[in-house]
């Protein structure tokens, strides 16, 4: 990152009254330039920015010594990059500045009401809780809380309010997803599978410690999930739907105000496809 950055900066700064760490001829690198890009970097990175600056200011120099900068193609090449830099800096503000975020939840829950069916499940997945402790009269006590009616997460909340209960409460997950890849210990999703819904596990020994858990839900594989389970992904899948169709009037409405005269043999294809016979 230094090294680009030691790249992109390596233009000359003829500000002789500044402070300068670095001068190559009558450029220099000034202090301001330097913490502007490598502010908070250890010692050696700094150093590694400095003398990747003064690399390239030679080799830039010793370039446009011998007429390079001037040359047609790279007169050329600094047009189409700055061609493409202002087109990313446009569609930047103009397609993707929309935070995905702002969707509501109506728009996800119709957008998965209308398309159900390209959100069915590639493996399958299990909605649980469960709670790893270190000790197994410590799991037993937890269990038995839930068994007498407390709700388990007024139960995990009881166990960490309690100094004495709380440091041997190692992991907890609260109404949670999760396919075999991402379960650990796998004897979590052994329980998953064999457990009916809502019912608490015994005490199980694991090589993480002594779990006790809570089926939820269960969804195999090919089936439609919950919306709860699939609504990141429903709402990244609208944003990019939604920026398709935002870039698509853009271009439509550029059409119109621009006069393009396409005379290539085989057609304009700016204007999208065709089927004409």
């Amino acid at each position: 990152m230094l090294l680009l950055a030691a790249v992109l900066c390596s233009c000359s700064e003829q500000r002789s009254n500044d402070e300068y760490v670095a001068r190559v001829g009558r450029a220099t690198l000034s202090q301001h330039t330097l913490d502007e890009h490598a502010a908070g970097q250890p010692e050696h990175l700094v150093r590694q920015y400095v003398s990747n600056w003064v690399m390239s200011e030679i080799l830039f120099q010793e370039a446009q010594r011998r007429g390079f900068a001037a040359s047609d193609a790279v007169v050329r090449q600094a047009e189409e990059a700055k061609r493409q830099f202002a087109i990313t800096a446009y569609l930047e503000q103009e397609i993707y500045s929309d935070d995905p975020s702002a969707i509501r939840d109506s728009d996800l829950q119709n957008e998965f009401n209308s398309n159900a069916e390209s959100y069915r499940l590639p493996n399958d997945v299990v909605k649980m809780s469960f709670a790893m402790f270190d000790e197994r009269d410590e799991a037993n006590a937890f269990r038995s809380k839930v068994l007498r009616g407390t709700q388990w997460a007024d139960a995990v909340q009881s166990v960490r309010n309690d100094d004495a209960q709380s440091r041997h409460l190692l992991r907890v997950a609260t109404g949670e997803y999760f396919t075999q890849a991402v379960l650990y210990p796998e004897e979590l999703w052994k329980i998953a599978r064999t457990l009916s819904k809502e019912d608490i596990s015994y005490v199980v020994r694991t090589n993480a410690g002594y779990c006790v858990a809570l089926v939820h839900d269960v969804k195999r594989q090919g089936e439609v999930p919950q919306f709860e389970y699939i609504k990141e992904e429903i709402r990244q899948r609208l944003a990019i739907k939604r920026r398709n169709e935002k870039y698509a009037r853009l271009l439509d409405q550029l059409r119109a105000k621009y006069d393009v005269d396409v005379r290539f043999a085989a057609g304009d294809t700016t204007k999208g496809n065709t089927n004409e016979e």
